[in-house]
């Protein structure tokens, strides 16, 4: 605005607009007053020294030119910071996720604590597991129903054992979407939560899994 307050003419645009735009009237009156002072404060002093160069036609044109450029540079200023504006972020991050590897023999042992004390490292209460087994695995060692029920027996004061095993189809049979959602179906109607374990057991290993209804994240293994 106190560019433009070099030219008559954008001038009075220039107050007319600042009035449709809502400008602040103490703002607008300390501009335009510094505006009218310096500029009639410059004009006088160049009008004087151009009277005795014979240019006042040139001081004129200047004082038009002059406005124009402002113009032409700010809104070049407002396209620029208009397209800078537009580039987008990119943002990174990566999730760790460790677990610890425990190998031991005789794992339903009631002597052994690995089981035990992978089951309770995290809960100061009572916790609540479900056991998934492979089908197979029950058949060849029918026994393995036995030491599950003498081993939570053993731990009952830390460890309940929310119901007997549930077979679980062998190999590339359980690899299926149906198999998955049975299984969640079992674990909701088992009532468990996230603070509750599945242990899964298979032919050549035995691995504890968190348990949620949306999701199994391994744990450990033993």
């Amino acid at each position: 605005m106190i560019c433009l307050r070099g030219v008559p003419v954008l001038a009075e645009t220039s107050v007319v607009a600042a009035g449709m735009q809502r400008y602040p009237l103490r703002a607008f009156v300390l501009v335009t007053t510094l505006a009218n002072a310096g500029l009639a404060l410059a004009y006088s002093a160049i009008g004087t020294y151009l009277v005795e160069q014979n240019a006042l036609l040139v001081t004129i044109l200047a004082s038009m030119v002059l406005p124009g450029m402002f113009i032409a540079g700010y809104s070049l200023f407002k396209t620029l910071r208009r397209h800078g504006s537009e580039q987008s972020l990119h943002g990174r991050f990566e999730v760790s996720y460790d677990y610890p590897v425990v190998f031991t023999d005789h794992l339903f042992d009631p002597l052994n604590p690995c089981l035990h004390r992978q089951l309770t490292a995290q809960q100061r209460g009572p916790v609540t597991v479900l056991v998934f087994a492979d089908e197979q695995l029950l058949q060849s060692a029918p026994h393995l129903l036995e030491q599950i029920d003498t081993y939570f027996a053993a731990h009952a004061v830390d460890l309940h054992l929310q119901a007997a095993p549930i077979a679980v189809p062998a190999g590339e049979l359980s690899k299926d979407s149906q198999v998955l959602q049975q299984l969640y179906t079992d674990m909701l109607q088992h009532g468990l939560d996230r603070h509750c374990y599945v242990l899964a057991l298979g032919v050549a290993r035995c691995w504890i899994r968190w348990a949620t209804p949306a999701r199994l994240s391994t744990e450990a293994f033993a």
